[in-house]
Parts: structure tokens; sequence; C-alpha cells
């Protein structure tokens, strides 16, 4: 198409690690004929937020996908976008590389290689949008990110198994986790702890544990720094910091919403709810 035709579009880049590059991109076209063609060097999970767009691969009839889908671009793979009805469309991309795929990963390498298209659940369709609330907090945590990337991927990948082997594996990262609370995990690293790749690790921790990855880490943060709080009288901003948490603000909102009080409220007025209340936070 020529330059006059070209779409307005725009990227904005929301999370970037070595493992994993999560991107919004806007399109608004000023006709519904094709972009030159692509072909990323990542793996990419499209799932549109709003419009349409059409993939037209090679030999393919052309797959129109809207805010109900997902589409897994493999990487390398030539293709084609247009615009239906020029209505553009805006996408939360997520992106890995075939290693970083093969480690996160490895059962979706099929659906990329096949250039899958799936129809969203309406569970999924929620993962989607905290993920992206997430994204846009100026202090989302890379864990959280990660595990909530994962766990959307293998999820539309429907995978559903738990083994004993798994369940053991569990049990090493609550047992990892415990010991160091403090420590800024990632989810490549429990992985590692739990024998399993990282999606399968999201998925099945939710399942067994009944909560993710990430809340077990910030609930055992909170139980680290619920007894420092009662039991010494160390500067609260020290106790956040000791805990691993990034700061005093983000310390005292988790804290409050977790117990109903804030950290210095309950040092002066809720001794006598701190045995519970530790019950409560490490129960799991």
């Amino acid at each position: 198409m020529d330059g006059s035709a070209a779409p307005v579009l725009s990227r904005r880049t929301l999370y970037e690690a070595t493992s994993l590059r999560i991107e919004r991109i806007v399109a608004r076209p000023h006709t519904d004929g094709c972009l030159e063609v692509a072909a990323p060097l990542a793996n990419g999970l499209a799932l549109p937020l709003a419009g349409a767009f059409a993939r037209h691969d090679s030999g393919r009839h052309p797959r129109v996908a809207t805010a109900n889908d997902a589409v897994f671009f493999p990487a390398r793979r030539p293709y084609r976008v247009s615009f239906p009805g020029t209505i553009g469309d805006e996408v939360l991309s997520l992106q890995w590389t075939d290693e970083a795929l093969a480690s996160a990963c490895p059962e979706a390498q099929g659906h990329f290689a096949s250039a899958a298209h799936a129809l969203l659940e309406p569970d999924q369709m929620v993962r989607r949008s905290i993920l992206l609330r997430r994204l846009a907090r100026a202090q989302a945590d890379p864990l959280e990110i990660e595990e909530l990337s994962v766990e959307l991927l293998a999820s539309c990948l429907r995978i559903e198994r738990t083994s004993i082997v798994a369940r053991r594996g569990i049990e090493n990262v609550k047992e990892a986790v415990a010991l160091e609370p403090e420590h800024k995990w990632t989810l490549p690293e429990l992985a590692q702890i739990a024998r399993m790749s990282p999606s399968h690790l999201a998925h099945v921790f939710r399942r067994e544990a009944g909560v993710t990855v990430y809340a077990y880490v910030l609930r055992s943060r909170l139980a680290k720094a619920l007894a420092a709080i009662v039991d010494s009288d160390a500067d609260i901003t020290t106790i956040a910091f000791d805990a691993g948490f990034a700061s005093h603000s983000h310390f005292t909102m988790r804290f409050r919403t977790t117990f109903g009080m804030t950290p210095a409220s309950l040092r002066r007025d809720a001794h006598g709810d701190t045995r519970e209340l530790r019950r409560i936070v490490t129960a799991r």
C-alpha cells in the first residue's frame, strides 16, 4: 500500500524484560487494505482490546480477530494485517523469543507454530483486563506481571494436569518463599525450584494453593512485616524494605488491604489481634 494510505500506528511498551516484552498497539487505518508484509523476530500473543483486525497468512483465508479472541503469531512467519471496516483496533501484545518461550511455556510452541486462533473464555477476558490494569500501575511487580502473562498464555492452551511431582514442586516453592520472603523472586527462579515451566507453575499453583504465586509471596512478606510491626520498635519504612517492599507507600497500601488497618494503627491499637492476624496471613 502507498504511504498516503498507511494507517496511523502507535506502539507503547508497557513492560520489558529479558524473557518478556508487552506492548499496547493502536491502529487508526485510512483504508481496509493490507499492511506491508511483517515477520517479527518474537513469538507474539495478540489480545485485541477493541476494534478488529484480520490476519492474512499465505494460502489461508483471512481470520478476523476481535476482543473475543487470542491470536498466536509465530516468530519469523510472514503475514499481513488489514482492518475490516477501517475501524482500527487496540491490541495487547505479549512477546517471547524462541528461547524465552521454550523456557516459560514449552507447551505453547505448537500453538505458535500453527498460528492458532482461539476464542477467549470469560475468565480469560478477565485475566487480560487484570494484566492490563497491573501494567498501568507505576509499581507493578515483575513477578506479578510474568505470572499473569504466562498464566494467561497457558490458559489459552487449555493446559489441565496436576501430578504428584507437580504438587511436590509447589511445596518446594512454598518452602523457598518462606525462607526468604524478602527476596525479589522471579517466576523463572521459582519454576526452576519447582522443576516445571513458569507457565505450568503459575497454572497449577493457583489451582493447588488457591492463590497466585505473587499473592503467596506477598502474603509471606506481609507475615514477616507483621511480626516486626508488633514485636519491634523498628521504623516502618525499614520494616517495609526488609520485607521486600519497594516503598513505604506500597507496603502500607498492601498491609491495609490485607488487614483492614495501617501498620501504624496496628502497632498502636491492635496488639490483641496479632496472633489471629498471623494465623490468617500464613494459613496457606
